[in-house]
């Protein structure tokens, strides 16, 4: 795997990101541990930095919704847009995705 660094290059996307977990995931179902294995300890190292800038960011606030106002959407896939253009900005500006909005985005 090519170097990560500290910071996540310019075209960091939700499937990089996704790759990345899926890749964990994988090193881990091989026993890798960041002691042992020097990729899998470069992505901890690269995970963990997204969320130490994630969590040292103030939370956004909430936009009160209309419920009275006729959608094209269900409530789950307005709650789905909403996680997804909020992963967006936090990545677009190269910054961590808290675990919570990973699970979010990453779920079906």
């Amino acid at each position: 795997m090519n170097s990560l660094g500290n910071h996540p290059p310019g075209g960091f996307n939700k499937e990089k990101l996704q790759g990345l977990v899926q890749r964990v995931r994988f090193l881990q179902s091989q026993g890798a541990k960041e002691e042992n294995n020097p990729e899998y300890a470069q992505i901890m190292n690269f995970l963990k930095n997204l969320q130490k800038q994630q969590q040292s960011r103030p939370t956004p606030v909430e936009q009160p919704t209309v419920p009275d106002m006729p959608s094209a959407f269900s409530q789950s896939q307005l709650a789905a847009l909403k996680y997804q253009i909020l992963a967006y900005k936090l990545i677009s500006k190269n910054l961590v995705l808290p675990p919570n909005l990973q699970q979010a985005v990453l779920s079906p």
